[in-house]
């Protein structure tokens, strides 16, 4: 009964060893291959090769091998998605099994074709620990592949995902860094950057988890390769960290920007990240609406690579049209209004975060000796200040976000805290019109200018009740509920032309509760953090009322 059970299985290999053979059908539509029948062979395959004795895998990994010696793509590739699930589903015979597809497997990574090679490298993949352990010699050789194929992908390479996700894997055992690589680190980490920025957000984070896990098992005083290239990888994680969307991917960041700065030399981190601190700001600053100026990021290319066999990927042009960045992703720019804010307003907090971890490296009193002619914290100050100074609401709001992460970390810094303390107490007392309003203020003072002078053309003289130049929005509220009833009221109009007046007043009044509402959002926000700000510095004025105010009222408004 057994033998017989065990016969059968043979049969229903051979016949789907027969269609990964024979199959040709793909789908180029996605960034990597789509083969629905030999992927599901192959995972019929799986099932099969569970339950069959250890003899009959070995016959099937066979001819699978020999499938891998075809001139045709689509035949390595059938072979290797079977060599996959091969290695998955039989981990109890790994010992026999991974010696014998091994060079194959590396034989795929370096294979001209990018989905040959997507699934060698995924392949590999659930058997990393088994790979390190009873491979050990040949590890090294694999992890220079990986380094180099990294020269050879793009946003359109089929082995991207799997490759990454390779390499980061194996680095996640000491003794492979140790062993595997020839190079130096200041040369291959670089190879790293275009992935942070990958379409794909598997792929950004086997980017961040290869630099963390590089960061991480790196003594303080192997760190050497790091120097020459801190002032980059700082401006690419943080210009990553503006640009993502995802919280898990932020979080990660977070994670990497943390162990770079503790592996760093703080003397390095402050000459390498001051003269970007007023750029980063103005990146954490962008409004939500508008792209990012190109000129404000670091570009990356990846090396684009000929497709070989008449391979054609939907999508894939000679020319690469030049995208549109925006704060917190553009893949965003087109939920609606809650949900683009509230990403990105994390993003703009999670850029706090990073920038609070390096003020507090620039405040750090081994950077500002009394022999300095300008201390790298006075110049932090100076910054901050500027920024509070101004007239804008994201300026501002980003300035105290800094601030609130900076002294959460750090609690003491005069030359800071002198600089901008009494300029969040002045902040808290005042009420302007912020820049980001400018738009909708406009159109509101000509929307009643000319609902004034529809008034005048009536005869209805309403300009000594109302300011004549500039309106405030309270100004502008009565000019379109209590003036205009009252100067209406006292004038027997015509029905149409009061119905015409009206419906003028109407729209003026929608602009102005718009308006409105857009300032109150602001006035809150800010509001809000410069008394986080002054809370979080631990000076406190006498009065807190215009502390605790804008507290109660965030609490307030979030239980709406």
């Amino acid at each position: 009964m057994i033998q017989q059970h065990q016969e059968w299985l043979e049969d229903l290999v051979i016949r789907l060893l027969c269609v990964f053979a024979l199959d040709r059908f793909g789908d180029f539509v996605s960034d990597e291959v789509v083969a629905p029948v030999r992927e599901t062979c192959a995972q019929t395959l799986g099932v099969v090769l569970k339950h069959m004795n250890e003899t009959g895998v070995h016959k099937t990994v066979d001819v699978l091998l020999k499938l891998l010696t075809q001139e045709q793509w689509e035949v390595r590739h059938g072979g290797l998605l079977g060599i996959k699930y091969a290695l998955a589903v039989r981990q109890d015979v790994i010992n026999t099994l991974l010696p014998k597809v091994l060079t194959r497997i590396i034989e795929g990574l370096q294979d001209l074709d990018d989905d040959v090679r997507a699934v060698a490298a995924a392949s590999l993949v659930p058997v990393v620990e088994s790979l390190v352990y009873l491979q050990t010699q040949k590890v090294p050789f694999i992890i220079n592949t990986l380094w180099d194929a990294l020269l050879e992908l793009d946003d359109l390479t089929a082995s991207t995902n799997s490759i990454m996700t390779l390499l980061s894997s194996l680095l996640t055992y000491p003794q492979v860094q140790q062993c595997s690589i020839q190079q130096s680190l200041t040369v291959l980490v670089p190879r790293v950057w275009p992935f942070l920025h990958h379409t794909i957000s598997s792929v950004r984070r086997a980017a961040l988890e290869t630099l963390f896990t590089l960061l991480s098992t790196q003594d303080q005083n192997s760190s050497s390769w790091l120097i020459p290239i801190l002032p980059d990888m700082l401006r690419h994680i943080f210009q990553f960290c503006v640009l993502e969307s995802s919280q898990e991917i932020l979080d990660l960041i977070h994670k990497v920007w943390m162990e770079l700065l503790s592996k760093a030399s703080v003397q390095y981190v402050v000459a390498a990240a001051c003269p970007w601190m007023g750029a980063w700001l103005c990146l954490m600053m962008q409004p939500s609406h508008l792209p990012i100026d190109l000129n404000m990021l670091l570009e990356v290319k990846a090396r684009a690579k000929e497709k070989t066999g008449g391979k054609v990927r939907q999508g894939q042009s000679q020319n690469k049209e030049v995208l549109q960045e925006y704060i917190a992703g553009a893949d965003t720019i087109m939920e609606d209004p809650a949900t683009r804010d509230f990403v990105v307003m994390r993003a703009r907090m999670m850029a706090a975060k990073l920038l609070g971890a390096l003020c507090c490296c620039i405040c750090d009193p081994g950077v500002n000796v009394v022999t300095q002619e300008i201390k790298p914290a006075e110049s932090l100050g100076q910054l901050l200040l500027f920024h509070l100074n101004s007239k804008s609401a994201l300026q501002r709001i980003s300035v105290a976000l800094v601030i609130c992460e900076w002294a959460a970390l750090q609690k003491e810094c005069k030359a800071v805290t002198l600089a901008v303390q009494p300029r969040l107490l002045d902040i808290l007392s005042e009420h302007l019109y912020y820049d980001e309003i400018a738009v909708p203020f406009t159109r509101m003072q000509n929307e009643c200018k000319q609902l004034i002078s529809s008034l005048a053309d009536v005869h209805i003289e309403v300009g000594n009740r109302v300011n004549n130049n500039v309106l405030t929005i309270d100004q502008a509220s009565d000019l379109v509920t209590t003036v205009f009833n009252e100067a209406t009221s006292s004038f027997d109009l015509n029905p149409q032309v009061l119905q015409q007046l009206d419906s003028k007043r109407q729209q003026v009044q929608m602009t102005v509760t718009e308006t409105n509402q857009e300032w109150q959002v602001l006035q809150l926000r800010v509001h809000t953090f410069a008394a986080c700000a002054v809370v979080s510095l631990q000076q406190l004025p006498e009065k807190l009322n215009p502390i605790i105010k804008p507290l109660m009222e965030t609490i307030k408004k979030k239980k709406k």
